[in-house]
């Protein structure tokens, strides 16, 4: 530097004294001082010389002067740098030899004084004139200090001031300019370029010239610049730099400028690369090789950087046009770097410095997304080329100071670098190539072994603030490497890799830095064990984990997770590979010999443990061993009792579904027990106390679960010991028993297992409820608490919660769900909220409240929103909230937008998964299918129902059942067949414990109840009673092997009600009794466990024996067995009944049971008892008393069934407002408003109370007053409620019913005639009453009438000359029992084949009485007004076979599937055989259709067929009993195997009589004139159309002829009008899917109105009233095959094996089913015009010349004396011919 040299004075000359002011003058002075020097002086003086150098010198003085003032414009600048320039040479002509540098410094300070001004032309020429001066200068000429610091000191006055005398033409073109500055001032260090200066501090870049080091750093401060040009700057380079050296060089070159030149010409290649100037690179290189060639030293020195830099150029040009040919200037990189090690420092930094360029053209190449991998020869060509490379470094590095730290990390950097880049080139060059069997393979495994352990090694002197950056370097490196051989299943060389990292972690603390990630290192260890696994090196792979786990050190607790996983992983797979002997190690024992304190083991076990929990497969004996370990570290006199008592708790766990009989001592509860006596002992302290409170209640819990299953597995052997013994005593008895169908339907043992009581439940579930209160205090507080695992927590909160569902208490199941919510919320667990929020939507949905539905609904929506979309739980959530919304809707009324949502749930693929959760999803879906097809045509359109049709659902019940189907196939899958009580393949499944299986096991188990439930009441509704019976019964033995009460309660009533819609009032009480045995008995029974005091467990490590055992039963031995076990009492013959009251033989009458009855009505309304606090119970207790009213009513005790619905009604009110209020205080409170919400839960109870009123009131003569309000109340309540419930349209459709009836009856009352007299009038055609005289003549039987014979319909008789056989007749009917009056009513029209009614020995009537068993196969009494029989039966002196052996006592028989229930009630009943007979009964209240109400209930049998398509309506016949119950049992069976044959049925005719009119207001004689035949009286078209358009529109039928031809008055035509209207409405609310009875009595009503104005219309209703319940059942068979056709239709193999080489083809099975199936569906669109164009459609299907007749019974009020038979004839192309029959006045009734 030159800070020492003062600033030469300007004497002698006026220099202006304020800055610039008097510049121009002082120019001119100083112009004027030189001009007037001598300009000539080679031949002056000394003196002249001196002087002139004088004056020059102190003009140069003035100008340094002046430059300095502040303020000077450029043009001054220049101005007197030109003054400047000439003082300069007026002085070296005056002084031709001037003293060293001393002219230099004045020039430096001018310098240094121009750049101040900012002028940048004034600085370069005053540079330019002191660079010129310096070149003057040799090496020795001039002190090396001094010269050093001019040069020195010029280069950094233009360096710091480039950018100020930057001057760019452009704005653009500044960096440029600045660029050139820069340059510039690097020019002036060329000059100190001599050899021996000192080598520069070795660090990137590895320059040893300074001159290089400074243009690098000027091109990386022009490459900062915005858009810079690499060509420009490399060629900036050449024209600055190069061309100056080399034109300044000394011939030959200097050492150092050599290397300065090579250095230079490096970094200009470098920037023409980069700027893609290749060819000028490769000219650069040669002419600077021929510039380096001058001298012999260079020559030598310098060939194999050349030949570096050349194959650098090459490499670049070959990676810039992505052609990777690199394998040639890679070779030669390879052998310029031979020679390395011999070289000089200077040399080593060039070589290092050329192998950057070629790193940083690979590394470019690198980064660029759309690349051609390299080849695997190249591969190992650049591993050549960085091994050298790294060798270079490592010289360099030896030749670093101990001291410079710094400089061996940079070295280190570069190192890393090249190693990095070799591991990114050669993973993603063997993406695409194979080494399994390549030559190369051992090279690239050493290469890559050799490249870990250089970074490895690299490490050690590393800083600790930078050890963690490298560390994670050689991780990610290790991790590549290594997976290129695992990839391609080279496992040993990929493992060989990962063992040279994860041993040099074991040796030091790698984990100890918080800055790597530790995925990084898990990864490698992660690889490695999979290699070992690959290979099969268990044990290998097993101590790679132990050694992984020591590496974590202090972090073990935090960070084990990940290798214990993988631990539990490997053993798992060696249990799979037949290694037991591993399958006893735990990591206790693995981590025996690294010193782990007992806390941190502690901790290591508790982590094995939850990695084992978390295994889908078994894992018992694994989780037994560990838990070993744990009890003995922490053993009794240990101070760890609370980690103890976890640990009791967890081999709760295992022992409650595994055996260990011969290792332990304990039972799973005796393990609970002692853990929650040990959780007591454990101190209270403010840090223990959320994991005391969660441990505490995990224990209450798992208490709860262990009584549950060792209850539920007691349950199953007892059931399966009960149906042994049944079994083995059947095998004992007669095959032919009438009753075998009966006993296995309906299980003797089955009330047995009753042994439980709400009482007994409340004690069970105490520990449950005490479990739910700690976690509420545990979650008081709000943030995630201090537990063992908030995820345990999670999972054990839902599994309260579905423990709570499947014990039928949602209250409390909600508050469950809500803390879930509230902690999965503290945890930022977006699906788990919502997943809780969701379980509480559908709880809410159950309890019908769906205003609360809603909001929670709305929440699970936001909570979606947030949640992570590609977690796998995602789409299940969303597809649940999509259904959830669906119901919402569908309650709302919203239902197209409601049905929307549903089918885009049901046509999800997603929805066919195969697997459970999936499944259960689905069952949901069809649950809610259900649902929507169970509106009324009124909510649901026929477009939108069409919709649903076209899925393939067609009824609620066909949905319902596949979605209990559904349940079953899970059970089946998850539990196996004993808990459902079945025998199928399923039986060996055995229940596995882990993950979501201990959740989801309850919760199907509570699902498949819940959709039970609402089958039994859909089936029973519907009066498919048999079918109903049968999913009832097998809920209840779930209920009772599941214990519990509130589900075996409602399944009981539900049974209790189907046996009474069969009329079995004794089994129906019987049912009632054990509901309120479960509800109110105080029984005690003794408790299965009891618990024990201290106890010490000590279990010992062993194998699993098996399934868990239950403990031994005692069985009675072998002598005893006989003496202890007593006959069967089902196979005991019983007393019969007394045959008369007053038989001399009978027994004296017992005195009746007291009937017991719930006090639950006399409690008050805010009762505190179990019963009236808990919601469910309160409803189970209202129907529970419902029911028994409605058994009341049927037992014939009117007054106490109605008064006691009355009392149910009103408490139905106060109870929904009671738990209302608490609905609201338990969801929230404040949060959902302080209004009530609609609790709908016992809407459907209240209208079914309605609907019994209304029944009633139809059953009484004359309904009274109060029964006519409450039908208007009941009306005015169904009118309030949502429609979508199945109950509530069938309850409106009664009241509705009900009435019309009242209606019709209230106007008959004043007209004095029977209801259906004013309901049909003369509507239809009735036969004219005969001669009466000749009925008191009996006739005796003749031999033809005894053996009928089939007729051929197209034989037609005389009608002039009736024969005696075909007469119609009707005879007052005798007491005698083989009575032979028949009656017969004939036709002339030789087309209508006659109606032949004869009597029989086994009768057949629509009634039959009962009759003592003594007499059921007496011939029929004067009860029996008439028989009709088939064509086909056979002669009744043939007809009798053997008959079976008597049932002694009563004697019930079931069948597994009939056609009908009582509903169909137009069907005559069969014939007293021993499988019918059986104690009278009361009447029903309500009665059968067309029976009246004192008609005798009975079982249902197959009756008539559908209308149009066959004849089955006409065959009544009965044969002989045991062909008769072979047809019943084998009808479904022949319906599945022959559709169209079942249907191909022949039709039977009957002859119509002619029926006259009596005149308006007589009373009708009975038709008993023999031998009278009558023609049917013909109507007007116009009544037909008038009709049809009545039917087809909502307007009431014109009052003219309608109903009545007696009432004339406007206000009688105005009521009929009503009861039209009302009973249409009727038919609306249940058309879609009718119960049997209700629909029969609804049709018939409706034919009677219409009549003959439209006989199409009247034949339609009349089809539609008889087999309702056989259509149902057929639908139901129809949608089972088509989806067995339709799963058959997938299968390949089915396909190819119903190919045939035959030809000819056949309609497919699936159109005939859905023929049939169209013929049997029930009116989707309610009454109109569409239907009766439909049975037009179907009448046209008859066959020519078939007749179909149907013949039903009709009454407005059953009971009553005014009963109608309706018979109506069927033929294509002809109008339907309808005969009305009225017996109002007939001694015996046609009702019975």
């Amino acid at each position: 530097m030159v800070s020492h040299m003062k600033h030469p004075e300007g004497a002698g000359f006026a220099t202006p004294t304020d800055g610039w002011m008097g510049i121009r003058e002082l120019l001119a002075e100083l112009w004027e001082c030189l001009l007037s020097s001598p300009r000539d002086v080679s031949n002056a003086s000394q003196a002249t010389r001196l002087r002139k150098s004088q004056v020059c010198d102190r003009v140069l003085r003035v100008c340094v002067k002046q430059m300095a003032e502040p303020g000077g414009c450029p043009e001054h600048a220049v101005s007197l740098v030109a003054v400047a320039e000439a003082a300069c040479q007026g002085y070296l002509t005056a002084m031709p030899q001037p003293t060293p540098l001393y002219l230099e410094k004045i020039l430096y300070h001018l310098l240094r004084n121009t750049a101040s001004q900012g002028s940048g032309g004034a600085c370069r020429r005053v540079a330019d004139l002191l660079r010129t001066r310096l070149l003057t200068y040799r090496p020795g000429q001039v002190p090396a200090t001094d010269f050093s610091a001019i040069a020195y000191s010029s280069f950094s006055v233009l360096w710091r001031g480039a950018d100020t005398l930057a001057e760019p033409d452009q704005p653009q073109e500044e960096g440029r300019a600045v660029l050139s500055a820069r340059l510039q001032a690097v020019r002036f260090l060329l000059l100190l370029e001599q050899d021996g200066a000192a080598l520069p501090p070795l660090q990137p870049p590895f320059f040893a010239s300074q001159t290089a080091q400074q243009a690098a750093a000027a091109a990386a401060l022009y490459k900062a610049q915005r858009a810079p040009s690499s060509a420009f700057l490399g060629r900036q380079l050449g024209d600055c730099l190069l061309a100056a050296l080399r034109r300044e060089a000394t011939e030959p070159p200097t050492f150092q400028q050599s290397l300065c030149c090579f250095e230079l010409i490096l970094e200009q290649c470098r920037h023409l690369c980069m700027g893609g100037q290749y060819r000028e690179a490769e000219e650069a290189v040669k002419d600077v090789r021929g510039f380096l060639g001058a001298t012999s030293t260079s020559a030598k020195s310098f060939s194999d950087p050349l030949s570096l830099l050349e194959a650098g150029v090459q490499l670049s040009r070959a990676l810039a046009k992505n052609t990777c040919a690199v394998g040639p200037p890679l070779a030669k990189a390879v052998v310029a770097l031979g020679a390395a090690a011999a070289a000089p420092e200077p040399l080593l930094r060039v070589l290092a410095e050329s192998c950057q360029f070629v790193v940083f053209s690979f590394s470019e190449y690198a980064k660029r997304s759309k690349q051609q991998a390299f080849s695997r020869e190249d591969v190992l060509g650049f591993w050549a080329f960085v091994e050298g490379h790294c060798c270079v470094l490592q010289q360099l590095l030896e030749r670093i100071p101990p001291d410079g730290v710094r400089q061996r990390l940079m070295v280190k950097q570069l190192l890393y670098r090249s190693l990095q880049l070799f591991a990114t080139i050669a993973y993603d060059a063997f993406q695409c190539s194979q080494a399994a069997g390549w030559p190369g393979l051992e090279q690239l495994t050493e290469g890559c072994s050799r490249s870990v352990e250089w970074m490895l090694e690299a490490l050690e002197e590393v800083p600790e603030s930078e050890r963690a950056k490298y560390l994670d370097i050689t991780a990610s490196c290790t991790f590549k490497l290594a997976y290129i051989f695992y990839n391609q299943n080279l496992h040993k060389e990929a493992s060989s890799i990962c063992d040279i990292f994860c041993t040099s972690l074991h040796m030091s603390d790698a984990y100890a830095c918080p800055e790597i990630p530790v995925e990084k290192l898990h990864k490698c260890f992660r690889l490695q064990v999979e290699c070992y696994r690959e290979l099969g090196q268990l044990e290998a792979a097993l101590a790679c984990m132990v050694q992984w786990l020591a590496v974590l050190r202090d972090r073990i607790e935090e960070l084990l997770a990940e290798p214990v996983s993988l631990w539990v992983r490997v053993k798992t797979d060696a249990v799979k590979q037949g290694a037991e002997e591993l399958r006893l190690r735990t990591l206790k024992e693995g981590l025996e010999g690294h010193s782990l304190g007992t806390e941190t083991l502690v901790t290591v076990l508790f982590a094995e443990l939850k990695a084992y929990k978390a295994v889908r497969a078994d894992t018992g004996q694994e989780r037994y061993n560990i838990l070993c370990d744990l009890l003995e570290v922490c053993s009794e006199q240990s101070d760890r009792l609370h980690e103890r008592a976890v640990a009791l708790t967890e081999l709760a766990q295992v022992l409650c579904y595994h055996s260990y009989a011969q290792q332990t001592n304990c039972s799973s509860l005796d393990a609970v027990h002692e853990a929650l006596r040990l959780l007591e002992l454990v101190p209270r302290t403010a840090q223990n106390r959320d994991r005391l409170l969660d441990d505490q209640a995990q224990a209450l819990l798992w208490l709860y679960i262990c009584t549950l299953e060792s209850q539920l597995e007691k349950n199953i052997e007892r059931d399966q010991r009960g149906k042994a013994q049944a079994l083995k005593n059947l095998d004992d008895f007669e095959p032919n028993d009438l009753n075998y169908e009966g006993r296995l339907l309906e299980d003797r043992f089955l009330y047995d297992g009753i042994s439980f009581t709400l009482a007994t439940e409340t004690a069970l579930s105490k520990s449950l409820d005490d479990a739910f209160s700690l976690w509420k205090q545990l979650l008081m507080t709000p943030g995630v608490p201090a537990v063992r695992s908030p995820e345990q927590t999670v999972a054990s909160l839902r599994l309260l919660a579905v423990l709570y569902k499947l014990m039928a208490k949602p209250l409390q199941a909600m508050e469950s769900y809500l803390l879930v919510r509230a902690l999965c919320s503290a945890l930022g667990d977006s699906l788990g909220m919502a997943s809780a929020l969701c379980q509480v939507t559908k709880l809410l949905f159950q309890l019908e409240c769906p205003s609360y539905a809603q909001l929670f609904l709305e929440e699970m929506e936001s909570c979606l929103q947030k949640a992570n979309s590609s977690d796998n739980s995602y789409l299940l959530l969303q597809q649940s909230c999509l259904l959830l919304r669906s119901q919402l809707c569908c309650v709302s009324h919203r239902i197209e937008e409601g049905l929307t949502l549903l089918l885009e749930v049901l046509q999800n693929l997603v929805l066919k998964k195969i697997t459970k959760v999936w499944y259960l999803l689905r069952a949901q879906v069809l649950q809610l299918v259900a649902l929507y097809l169970s509106l009324p045509a009124a909510r649901l359109s026929l477009e939108l129902r069409q919709r649903i049709f076209v899925q393939g659902w067609k009824t609620p019940e066909t949905a319902l059942a596949e979605a209990q189907k559904l349940f079953r196939s899970i059970i089946l899958l998850l539990l196996g067949s004993d808990v459902l009580g079945c025998q199928t393949s399923a039986s060996s499944v055995r229940f596995v414990d882990y993950g979501d299986n201990l959740l989801l096991k309850w919760q199907v188990l509570a699902d498949m109840l819940i959709c039970s439930e609402r089958l039994v009441a859909l089936l029973g509704g519907l009066e498919v009673v048999c079918r109903a019976k049968a999913f009832c019964l097998d809920a209840v033995r779930l209920a009772v092997r599941l214990q519990v009460t509130r589900w075996c309660t409602s399944f009981l009533v539900l049974k209790a009600q189907l046996e009474l819609q069969q009329g079995e009032l004794e089994l129906s009480h019987f049912d009632l009794q054990q509901a309120l045995f479960l509800l109110e008995s105080d029984t005690e029974f003794k408790a299965s466990e009891t618990e024990k005091g201290q106890m010490t467990i000590l279990p010992r490590k062993g194998k699993l024996e098996g399934k868990k055992p239950q403990d031994p039963v005692c069985e009675p031995t072998g002598e005893e067995e006989g003496f202890l076990e007593g006959p069967a009492l089902a196979f005991v013959a019983t007393v019969s009944r007394p045959k008369k009251v007053d038989a001399l033989t009978a027994s004296p009458e017992l005195k009746p049971e007291r009937r017991k009855r719930l006090a639950f009505l006399a409690h008050p309304a805010a009762c505190p008892c179990c019963l009236c606090s808990d919601l469910l119970l309160s409803a189970l207790c209202l129907r529970w008393l419902l029911a028994c009213a409605q058994r009341q009513l049927a037992a014939g005790s009117v007054a106490e069934g109605l008064g006691l619905i009355r009392a149910v009604l009103p408490r139905c009110a106060a109870v929904a407002t009671r738990f209302a209020a608490q609905l609201r205080d338990k969801l929230g409170g404040s949060s959902l408003g302080q209004d009530l919400p609609a609790l709908e839960l016992l809407d459907s109870l209240v209208a079914t109370g309605y609907a019994t009123l209304a029944l009633q009131s139809m059953a009484s003569p004359e309904p009274a007053e109060e029964l006519q309000e409450e039908l208007e109340a009941g009306l005015t309540f169904l009118a309030s409620c949502r429609p979508h419930l199945p109950s509530l349209e069938v309850s409106k459709a009664s009241l509705l019913l009900s009435k019309a009836a009242a209606t019709v009856c209230h106007l008959a009352s004043k007209h004095g005639g029977p209801g259906d007299g004013v309901s049909a009038g003369s509507s239809l055609p009735v036969p004219t009453p005969a001669e009466p005289s000749a009925a008191a003549v009996p006739h005796a039987p003749r031999k033809d009438s005894a053996q009928p014979r089939r007729r051929n319909p197209k034989v037609a008789s005389d009608p002039a000359v009736p024969k005696p056989g075909a007469r119609s007749r009707r005879v007052k009917p005798l007491a005698a029992p083989n009575s032979s009056d028949v009656f017969a009513l004939g036709d002339p029209d030789s087309e209508v084949p006659r109606v032949v009614i004869r009597p029989a020995l086994v009768p057949c009537t629509p009634r039959q009485k009962a009759h003592p068993p003594a007499k059921a196969h007496a011939a029929p009494g004067p009860q029996t007004p008439f028989t009709i029989f088939s064509d086909s039966s056979p002669p009744a002196g043939r007809s009798r076979l053997l008959r079976a052996p008597r049932a002694a006592g009563r004697v019930k028989s079931h069948l597994k599937v009939v056609f009908s229930d009582d509903s169909d009630v137009e069907g005559p009943e069969a014939g007293l055989t021993p499988v019918a007979a059986r104690k009278p009964r009361p009447p029903r209240s309500t009665g059968s259709s067309g029976k009246g109400s004192v008609a005798q209930p009975r079982r249902g049998r197959p009756r008539t067929g559908r209308a149009g398509t066959a004849a089955k309506g006409e065959r009544v016949t009965r044969r002989a009993p045991s062909k008769t119950a072979e047809e019943e049992r084998d009808l479904l069976r022949a319906i599945e195997e022959k559709e169209e044959e079942e249907l191909d049925i022949s039709f039977e005719v009957f002859r119509a009589s002619k029926e006259e009119e009596e005149a308006p207001g007589r009373r009708q004689l009975p038709p008993c004139v023999e031998g009278t035949e009558h023609e049917v009286l013909q109507q007007e078209a116009s009544e037909d159309v008038l009709a049809a358009r009545w039917l087809g529109s909502g307007d009431p039928p014109p009052r003219e002829g309608t109903l009545s031809s007696t009432p004339s008055v406007a206000g009688d035509a105005s009521s009929l009008d009503t009861a039209l209207q009302l009973l249409k409405e009727a038919f609306d609310c249940i058309g879609h899917c009718p119960p049997g009875t209700l629909y029969s009595r609804i049709c018939q009503l409706l034919a009677l109105a219409t009549g003959n104005r439209d006989p199409l219309a009247t034949a339609y209703l009349l089809s539609e009233s008889v087999s309702i319940t056989t259509r149902h059942q057929l639908l139901s068979v129809i949608h089972r095959r088509m989806q067995k056709e339709k799963k058959a239709a997938g299968d390949v193999a089915e396909q190819l094996r119903g190919l045939s080489l035959q030809e000819g083809s056949t309609a497919p099975p699936s159109r005939c089913l859905t023929e049939l199936e169209q013929l049997f569906m029930f009116s989707p669109s309610g009454l109109g015009s569409g239907e009766r164009e439909r049975f037009g459609a179907q009448l046209q299907q008859i066959p020519s010349g078939v007749t179909v007749c149907l013949l039903t019974l009709a009454s407005v009020q059953p009971g009553s004396g005014g009963d109608t038979l309706l018979l109506t004839r069927l033929e294509k192309d002809t109008a339907p011919v309808n005969i009305r029959i009225p017996t109002a006045l007939s001694k015996v009734r046609a009702g019975g």
